[in-house]
């Protein structure tokens, strides 16, 4: 009898131990990182169809130049900060400007106003992003519905930071 009581008492434990640790398994993927992968070539070179990533999404800072998970329209998606609480973002001539001077060489990419690539477009368009608001662009600034298409996205509206690629292998790297 006692033998069986104490097969039980392990049983109910092994069970309540494996409801734990589904327990932290989905917090921790709901609340702290999340997997994304991405979908379409709006982020390439730097991020292309099925990488697969880490999301930070508690605890982080958004940086100008970060990565991040964003919704809109319905749409979640990856994009890059260009432009931070109470900057002015001026796209002319191709070239992106933030607060009147141009962007880091290193995402410079040919940047159109009206998302297109169109020679004849001399069009210039000015964003101002106002408290908690912040202006995204895609890296592969021709294929990319981004901040020059919905406008300035909330800080409510942006899920974490890409923090880490895990997938493919050899593209592994910290962002």
């Amino acid at each position: 009898m006692k033998q069986q009581a104490d097969e039980t008492k392990l049983g109910f434990m092994k069970f309540f131990t494996l409801i734990i640790i589904m327990l932290f398994v989905f917090m921790f993927r709901h609340f702290v990182m999340n997997r994304i992968i991405v979908s379409g070539k709006s982020m390439e070179p730097n991020f292309v169809q099925n990488d697969i990533c880490w999301e930070q999404r508690i605890n982080y800072r958004i940086n100008r130049y970060d990565v991040v998970v964003a919704k809109a329209n319905n749409e979640k998606f990856i994009k890059r900060v260009i432009g931070l609480p109470g900057d002015e973002i001026v796209i002319k001539d191709k070239t992106v400007l933030i607060n009147g001077r141009p962007i880091n060489s290193k995402y410079a990419y040919t940047t159109y106003a009206n998302g297109k690539s169109n020679c004849l477009d001399t069009t210039e368009k000015i964003f101002v992003c106002r408290e908690n608001e912040y202006f995204l662009l895609g890296d592969n600034r021709q294929h990319s519905k981004d901040s020059r298409m919905f406008g300035c996205v909330s800080k409510e509206d942006i899920t974490g930071r890409v923090v880490f690629r895990f997938y493919p292998l050899n593209r592994i790297s910290k962002l």
